[in-house]
């Protein structure tokens, strides 16, 4: 059930209804961006249910944009947190960068951080894991910033060219 669960009720079918509205609004993002000449990618958990959608999948499709699948511990963080990107930035696939082990990280040695509870301060861990490693921005601002100084941010599709339909 990509678009929810068909019983919901109450606040867990408004909040399913706005994911679903901010999935679509995403969709059509990457696709005006795309027509522009613009670089886009997507961004949820590695199993999240955003990747089933119909209207997404159309979307990167239209814009030929690749997987990668990253984890937030190869760019510093104590969890793991498998996390997929979907995009056609130029470059993108030098982000994917996995740990091989579920419960100790290979990039440290130690065990990963269980998201569960609360840390010291009370704040849920899978809080304190939300926003973006300082590493991965900086290796997808570097992306950016390459790409934009190449001209064009979008990566070469499979035909060679970087803006016709896909094929």
């Amino acid at each position: 059930f990509p678009d929810g669960l068909p019983n919901l009720k109450g606040k867990d079918l408004k909040k399913t209804q706005e994911g679903n509205a901010l999935a679509d609004v995403t969709a059509i993002s990457l696709e005006v961006g795309d027509r522009a000449g613009a670089a886009g990618v997507a961004e949820n958990p590695w199993r999240s249910r955003l990747w089933q959608r119909a209207r997404l999948r159309a979307a990167l499709a239209v814009i030929g944009a690749f997987e990668v699948i990253l984890d937030f511990c190869a760019y510093g963080e104590e969890w793991r947190k498998r996390t997929c990107l979907y995009g056609n930035l130029a470059g993108l696939e030098s982000l994917g960068i996995t740990c091989s082990s579920f419960r100790t990280c290979t990039f440290t040695g130690r065990a990963h951080r269980t998201l569960s509870g609360k840390d010291a301060s009370g704040r849920y861990w899978t809080l304190v894991a939300q926003p973006y490693p300082l590493r991965l921005c900086v290796a997808v601002a570097d992306l950016v910033a390459a790409a934009a100084a190449e001209g064009d941010a979008r990566a070469p599709r499979p035909c060679g060219c970087r803006g016709c339909a896909p094929g």
